[in-house]
């Protein structure tokens, strides 16, 4: 169901048929650096009053290097590296945005820590954890971008 985040989505959720009293999925995958932190909070709030016990939230997190001047410096070289060969293509349609114009550096409360005071079972893993999960190396490439943490979590009862 297309929602808007900023708007009343657990309503327009039940008003769709969501069942509060049944275990449900939520994923916020790609989204937490676009929005502030108060909406973060937000959100996880929402989700914790509509998630029924087995219910499950996966997340892609801000690592405690998102806010590090150092880190985003970094983010930004290889993004302006990122304009300049795509600028090659002579088209905008390659075009690079500007990221701090789309992310929000700001503290923000640690998803997974969160989560464990609201009564979920959480698991944090870094890239490298996760891909070695998987039996997968990450590349031999500098990155640029802040570190990531990807959270799982069940609700308890």
């Amino acid at each position: 169901m297309p929602v808007d985040l900023r708007q009343d989505w657990p309503t327009a959720l039940q008003q769709a048929g969501f069942d509060p009293g049944a275990p449900s999925a939520f994923s916020a995958e790609g989204l937490l650096a676009f929005v502030p932190s108060a909406a973060q909070d937000l959100l996880f709030e929402r989700i914790q009053a509509l998630a029924a016990p087995g219910s499950r939230v996966a997340a892609e997190a801000a690592g405690p290097n998102f806010n590090n001047p150092e880190a985003r410096e970094r983010q930004r070289t290889q993004m302006q590296r990122y304009h300049e060969l795509t600028s090659q293509f002579g088209t905008e349609e390659y075009d690079f945005p500007d990221f701090e114009e789309l992310w929000h550096f700001e503290d923000r409360t640690d998803v997974g820590d969160w989560l464990r005071g609201h009564g979920w079972d959480v698991s944090v893993l870094n890239s490298e954890e996760l891909m070695a999960g998987y039996d997968r190396r990450p590349p031999d490439i500098e990155d640029g971008s802040p570190d990531t943490l990807f959270v799982s979590a069940k609700k308890g009862a």
